[in-house]
C-alpha cells in the first residue's frame, strides 16, 4: 500500500501495517490539504480536517474488529473522541448491523454485540448518513440458500458535524472484486426545488393572510380546480415575496430596538419600544412554527424552544424526505432526476384515473373502517397524552365484532 501511495505522488497518506492474516489499514488526501493525524491503531485513523471554508473537523476511518467482543474499547474510545471535539465523522467497517433490517439470511436475532452498537450510536447521539444504492455493503458469496447479507459499512456523523454538511450523502457502489461494495461519501447540494410551493404554518400569523386568502379563493372560484390552484398559488408567491421570513424580521426588529435602546431613557420612545419587542416576540413565535413544521416532531409542542439538537432534527428529516432513487416499471433502480419526476406523475396518474373510479365509489369495508379509526386515534390523541399512556392506548387491539 505504501508503494502505491508513494507511486501516485499526489497523495499524502497513513498506514497501519497488516498483521499477520488481518488487513491493514491506509488513510490518504490530496497534497495540500490541511490534515492532521491525531492518533491510530489496529482498528482507526483519527484526523484533523481544516477545509478553508469550514471549522476543522474531525475524521475516524474505522475498522470494527470481526471478533465483536472486543470492538467495546473501540466504542468507548470513539466516544471519548466525540466528547473531546464535537464536529465528527466516522466512516468505514464498523462490522456491525444496527438492527435486523440491515440483515438478510442467517440468524436474525439480535446478538449482544449488536445491542452494544446501538447503545454506542444512541448515547453520542449519532446520525446514521442516508445512502443511494443496494441496502446491503456486504455478503459471504455463498449460494443462494446460505446467502447472508448485511449493511457493516456507513458513515455516522455528530449533530455539529452535519451543521457543517447538511447535504452530505452515502453511496453504495457495486460490489464486484470483494465481498464489500465500496461506499462513496459526498457532499452534494439536493436538486432544485424552486418550483415547490407550500403553505407555511408562519403565514397564519400575518394580519393580512386571512383576509388575502378568503379573496384570492372567492375571485378564482368560477376557475377549474386546477387552474384555480394554481392562480391561488401564483397569488401566495407574491404576497410571500413582500413579507419578510421570520429570520430577516428578527434581525430587523432586534436592530430598531436596539436603535431605539441605544437612546437615552430620557428621550427614548417607550411606546415604539414596547411595540417592537411585541412584534419581535410575534416573529419568535412565527421562526418556531417555520422549524416545527420542518421537524414534524410529535415531542416538539409550539412551546418548545430552539436548539442546535432540533434543527439537526429538521435538516436530517428534509434529507430524509429528499427522493434520490425510485424503481421503474422494469424493476430497476435510477437516481435520474427526470426519470424520478415522470415516473411519480405516471404513478399517481394511474392512481386517480377513470378505471379507479370504482374503488372509490364502493362503500368502506370492515377493515377499512378499523384501519381509519385507528389511525384518526393515533393522530388526533396519541400527541395529545403520555407516552406510556399512548403505547396502550394505540397498540393492536383485539376487534369485538
Amino acid at each position: 500500500m505504501s508503494r502505491m501511495m508513494r507511486a501516485t505522488r499526489s497523495f499524502e497518506y497513513h498506514v497501519i501495517p497488516a498483521r499477520g492474516q488481518s488487513g491493514g489499514l491506509c488513510l490518504a488526501w490530496r497534497q495540500g490539504m490541511e490534515v492532521q493525524v491525531l492518533n491510530s491503531s489496529a482498528n482507526y485513523i483519527c484526523v484533523r480536517f481544516s477545509p478553508k471554508d469550514k471549522p476543522p473537523w474531525i475524521l475516524v476511518g474505522v475498522y470494527g474488529d470481526p471478533k465483536h467482543h472486543r470492538n467495546r474499547w473501540l466504542w468507548e474510545t470513539m466516544t471519548q473522541i466525540i466528547q473531546l471535539h464535537g464536529a465528527v465523522c466516522l466512516m468505514g467497517d464498523f462490522n456491525e448491523i444496527l438492527s435486523s433490517e440491515e440483515k438478510y439470511g442467517g440468524n436474525s436475532n439480535l446478538k449482544s454485540n449488536t445491542i452494544d452498537f446501538q447503545n454506542f450510536t444512541f448515547d453520542s447521539g449519532l446520525v446514521d448518513v442516508r445512502y443511494k444504492g443496494p441496502a446491503y455493503t456486504w455478503t459471504n458469496k455463498r449460494n443462494v440458500s446460505e446467502a447472508i447479507y448485511e449493511r457493516l459499512d456507513r458513515v455516522l456523523v455528530t449533530p455539529d458535524w452535519l451543521q457543517l454538511y447538511p447535504n452530505a450523502y452515502v453511496n453504495h457502489l457495486p460490489m464486484i472484486h470483494s465481498d464489500h461494495c465500496p461506499i462513496l461519501f459526498r457532499i452534494k447540494k439536493p436538486p432544485d426545488r424552486s418550483n415547490n410551493f407550500r403553505i407555511e404554518n408562519w403565514w397564519m400569523l400575518e394580519d393580512d393572510f386571512q383576509d388575502k386568502w378568503v379573496n384570492d379563493w372567492k375571485a378564482t372560484e368560477r376557475l377549474p380546480s386546477k387552474e384555480r390552484w394554481k392562480s391561488i398559488r401564483n397569488c401566495m408567491k407574491q404576497w410571500a415575496v413582500s413579507h419578510l421570513t421570520p429570520k430577516k424580521k428578527l434581525e430587523k426588529l432586534a436592530n430598531q430596538i436596539q436603535k431605539v435602546q441605544m437612546q437615552h431613557p430620557s428621550m427614548r420612545d417607550h411606546a415604539m419600544e414596547e411595540a417592537l419587542l411585541v412584534e419581535y416576540e410575534k416573529a419568535e413565535l412565527q421562526h418556531e412554527q417555520y422549524w416545527q413544521q420542518r421537524s414534524r416532531m410529535e415531542w416538539h409542542n409550539l412551546g418548545d424552544r430552539n436548539t442546535r439538537f432540533f434543527h439537526t432534527v429538521a435538516t436530517n428529516r428534509r434529507r430524509f424526505n429528499l427522493i434520490t432513487m425510485i424503481r421503474n416499471e422494469d424493476g430497476n433502480l435510477t437516481g435520474c432526476e427526470k426519470v424520478i419526476r415522470k415516473q411519480l406523475v405516471k404513478y399517481f396518474s394511474d392512481l386517480y384515473s377513470p378505471t379507479q373510479n370504482s374503488l372509490l365509489e364502493a362503500p368502506p369495508g370492515q377493515s377499512q373502517i378499523e384501519q381509519n379509526f385507528w389511525n384518526v386515534l393515533q393522530q388526533d390523541i396519541g400527541p395529545k397524552i403520555p407516552t406510556t399512556a399512548h403505547y396502550y392506548i394505540t397498540k393492536p387491539q383485539n376487534t369485538v365484532k
